[in-house]
Parts: structure tokens; sequence; C-alpha cells
């Protein structure tokens, strides 16, 4: 079990490193910065629009991991209740 989290936790690491390190930008951002000097300017542009999306899905998985235990239970006892 402890194996599983430390691997996922590598995994997120190195897959949310990994788009700054390739510093990619899409077809017409790179054909429009290829002659011109701002291309890193826009590449930072670029991955600071796409941390909110990414900010915000990773809250939301952190909140349901964290009170998962509490619905499983809560549903178990209506169950339970119920026959």
């Amino acid at each position: 079990m402890m194996k599983n989290k430390i691997l996922s936790l590598l995994l997120l690491m190195v897959f949310s490193i990994l788009p700054y390190c390739a510093m990619a930008q899409c077809a017409m951002c790179k054909a429009t910065s290829q002659n011109s000097g701002y291309a890193k300017s826009l590449n930072t542009g670029i991955l600071y629009l796409l941390f909110f999306p990414i900010a915000v899905i990773f809250g939301g998985g952190l909140l349901w991991y964290k009170n998962r235990k509490k619905f499983i239970v809560s549903d178990w006892d209506e169950q339970e209740e119920n026959n």
C-alpha cells in the first residue's frame, strides 16, 4: 500500500514538472513566435493559464480523497438501518 502511494506521488511530480521542461506551445503560437524574441514569455503565459484548471482538479481530488471514508461509512450505516 505504501509503495502505491509513493509511486503515485512520484508520477504526479514527474507529470507536473514535465510540461514546464518541454516548454511546449500550440502550433499557432509556435508559428507566431518562431521569429520573435518573446517566445519564452509566451510559454510562461501558457503555463500560467494552465495552472488554475489543474489546481481546481487537484483540489477537488484531494477533497474527495480526504472525505471518501466519511461517505463510505455513512452509506454503510444507512444500508444497515434499512435492513
